[in-house]
């Protein structure tokens, strides 16, 4: 893939193990800029303080403290141009009101 090593990831899991996973595999495709977090609060704080806007952001949505939702609203809060794409499992999406989705300025989501 090329540029690859140009993207600013954020990965955000609260799981230790799939978060430290995740991020191995996206290593090993080439991406040096990784962030991570273990919930919405710590990776807004990540965020601000290294003033990076993150190109994608691999985020669980379910989290302690601030949930995947509520980060992605406050992200797209602090950067207008960001564009979000929402992949969920089916259930998930099942269960998310439209309305919340809204709020985080995801429009349209893919559900698999």
């Amino acid at each position: 893939m090329d540029n690859i090593d140009k993207l600013n990831l954020c990965v955000m899991e609260d799981d230790e193990f799939q978060r430290k996973m995740l991020i191995k595999m996206l290593q090993t495709l080439g991406v040096t800029s990784i962030r991570e977090g273990s919930d919405g609060r710590q990776m807004l704080k990540i965020v601000h303080s290294e003033k990076v806007k993150p190109d994608i952001v691999l985020c669980d949505l379910n989290m302690p403290k601030m949930d995947g939702l509520e980060f992605l609203r406050r992200l797209g809060g602090a950067y207008q141009t960001l564009q979000l794409l929402l992949l969920v499992r089916w259930i998930v999406s099942y269960l998310l009101p439209r309305e919340r989705l809204q709020k985080c300025m995801v429009f349209n989501y893919w559900a698999q």
